[in-house]
């Protein structure tokens, strides 16, 4: 819970410094970017994450790496970061950015898995609903799973409903399991 305070704030005066500069998206692709690295390269991970390693030596060599690939306001942003020893936090600070972007944007994620894969014309009528009751642009992704054998299950943002045959199975083998007969 302290956690996501922490990288809720720090998230919050990123994305508002950002924002008011204009620099929102070019932001979120330096961020996306930083995390690339830092999964893509044991030297930066290790680096990023010692404990041994000076706050001051971790911020220089920030510097050094990312000028000229990303904008100052966010080496700004990894060097406050650094400094205080919150690297630890920006997976989530990254996370909950995107999603103060997406917020402001007026962007609702949706999610479509289905066991098989759906027509366009489904695809394009469930995203015209999902836009019509969210009063939201909705960005839908796709995924399929054979072993829900039909049906499907939409995800939007924290709900989900799910309307699988494999769910109506499992609910069907509890309740006979249950019963008294």
């Amino acid at each position: 819970m302290v956690e996501t305070r922490i990288a809720a704030r720090y998230a919050r005066a990123l994305f508002s410094l950002a924002y008011d500069r204009g620099l929102d998206e070019e932001v979120r692709k330096d961020l996306a970017a930083v995390q690339s690295l830092r999964d893509n390269s044991l030297e930066f991970r290790a680096m990023l994450s010692s404990p041994a390693m000076a706050s001051t030596a971790k911020i220089r060599l920030l510097g050094e790496v990312l000028s000229g690939l990303v904008n100052d306001l966010t080496i700004e942003f990894l060097d406050i970061l650094v400094g205080r020893r919150r690297e630890a936090y920006l997976d989530p600070v990254v996370r909950l950015y995107d999603q103060l972007l997406k917020d402001k944007r007026g962007i609702v994620e949706a999610k479509i898995v289905t066991a098989r894969p759906i027509s366009e014309a489904m695809i394009e009528e469930i995203t015209a609903h999902l836009a019509q009751s969210t009063h939201a642009d909705i960005v839908l992704s796709l995924e399929i799973r054979e072993e829900l054998i039909g049906g499907l299950i939409l995800q939007v943002e924290d709900q989900q409903l799910d309307a699988s045959i494999l769910r109506q199975l499992k609910t069907v083998r509890k309740e006979l399991s249950e019963s008294k007969y």
